[in-house]
């Protein structure tokens, strides 16, 4: 596989090569990935020795199936996507015993692609007191619950 100078290589170049031989084996129709690599504005520390760049999500899909093959090394996707029923979870890559990387598979259109960001809910005055009044309450609820 070749790739740009001066670009850092996949971590799992199995995992692109093998998503390049499936769409070999799909008669030659092309396979669309796009590769996401995670970056933490906190500037958080490796996963399992691996670094924030390789921590990398690869969405895998063609036109031909109805599904799409997620692989992640990022520890929170994985998190989420294993709560997720509609996300099937069809391989695990351990290092040292511990889990690295997920791939999953899921109905590829459960994908959503925006033109933008979201733009947050924009709450009228009397909305935020009652929110406010709310939170009081659940809180107060919690503190004279007893803990199990």
């Amino acid at each position: 596989m070749k790739r740009a100078k001066g670009k850092r290589k996949p971590l799992h170049d199995g995992i692109l090569a093998d998503a390049h031989a499936r769409a070999d084996n799909n008669k030659g129709l092309p396979c669309a990935f796009l590769i996401l690599p995670q970056a933490s504005p906190k500037g958080k520390g490796d996963f399992m020795g691996l670094s924030l760049y390789e921590q990398e999500t690869i969405i895998n899909m063609n036109r031909e199936d109805g599904e799409m093959d997620i692989y992640t090394a990022d520890p929170a996707l994985m998190r989420r996507l294993s709560s997720i029923p509609a996300y099937t979870k069809t391989r695990e890559d351990k290092q040292e015993g511990k889990v690295i990387a997920m791939t999953f598979k899921a109905d590829k259109k459960l994908l959503t692609l925006r033109s933008e960001r979201a733009k947050g809910r924009k709450l009228t005055d009397e909305e935020k007191a009652a929110a406010v009044e709310r939170l009081k309450r659940a809180r107060t609820a919690k503190q004279e619950s007893p803990s199990l």
